[in-house]
């Protein structure tokens, strides 16, 4: 049997860390709980939380298993950049993206195609706003290319 590497052992590691009980599964509580000590930046982006949360849950049964435990870990580093530019687009802090906070913002920020457009595209329910999950499903599938 070959030996572990190093990234295996250290995922071990924080396994151990984030599976606060013990029970081969780790809640939305035991995350909380693990972030808020470890990363408190990254424990108060909420709906990023979430977001890498369901993401990762492959077996949508609402716990991370061992198997999905990497997926979390990269979801949570790789949409934070995300999050961080949904929160500067959005100036009134209401958590979503109206479309002038979205034009105004869009090329600023060097993302790529007609603000106006890119918006009716990332509006997938036709609200009138972007939402963080539609904002983020939009970059993830490659609909729009930010920065």
């Amino acid at each position: 049997m070959a030996s572990k590497t190093t990234k295996q052992r250290d995922l071990d590691a924080l396994w151990k860390q984030y599976d606060h009980n013990a029970n081969n599964l780790i809640s939305l509580a035991e995350l909380q709980h693990i972030l808020r000590s470890t990363h408190p930046a990254l424990y108060d982006k909420k709906p990023l939380l979430m977001r890498a949360y369901r993401a990762a849950d492959l077996s949508n049964d609402g716990f991370i298993a061992r198997s999905e435990f990497g997926d979390l870990l990269y979801y949570l580093d790789t949409l934070e950049d995300v999050y961080d530019l949904f929160k500067d687009l959005d100036k009134d802090g209401d958590r979503r993206l109206s479309k002038d906070e979205f034009i105004k913002g869009w090329k600023k920020h060097g993302g790529k195609g007609e603000p106006l457009e890119v918006f009716k595209q990332m509006d997938t329910n036709n609200g009138g706003w972007v939402l963080f999950d539609e904002f983020c499903a939009a970059l993830a599938e490659n609909k729009v290319k930010s920065r």
